[in-house]
């Protein structure tokens, strides 16, 4: 028997099933607590491309398994699905190359067409963590 309530308030959960989710700031501690919550309490979640400032796809793959599939913060998941945790990380994240402070977010082509074709929420997350740097850089 489960500890859960069979409630789901607002219809929240209900909404984020079977979507796919666009995430920036997705190395940052606010966006892993979210995309580690969202997976443990909405499984059925498509995909979650995760922006992933990086040099090329090898990079942001690395930094994919070593700043989120290796985080300590997903420990409860790890317990959850055991040995099929990382083929489950693997198959719900994607990591993508790019710079919030680039042009087109600093994806590629293919990528941009992608996220707009499959993605159905987008959720900023990302921030400066350059406390002295003038506003009007960040705009």
């Amino acid at each position: 028997m489960s500890n859960k309530p069979n409630v789901d308030g607002v219809g929240i959960i209900n909404f984020l099933k079977f979507k796919s989710f666009f995430i920036t700031g997705s190395t940052g501690f606010i966006a892993k607590v979210f995309v580690e919550k969202l997976l443990r309490e909405v499984p059925d979640v498509q995909k979650i491309f995760l922006l992933v400032r990086a040099k090329n796809e090898e990079a942001a793959m690395q930094r994919l398994k070593t700043e989120i599939i290796d985080c300590e913060l997903f420990t409860r998941l790890k317990e959850a699905y055991g040995e099929r945790y990382e083929e489950l990380m693997r198959s719900k994240l994607v990591p993508v190359v790019g710079n919030i402070c680039d042009p087109w977010l600093g994806m590629n082509t293919n990528d941009v067409r992608v996220i707009a074709d499959q993605v159905n929420v987008i959720i900023s997350i990302a921030g400066t963590t350059k406390w002295h740097e003038r506003f009007c850089i960040m705009k």
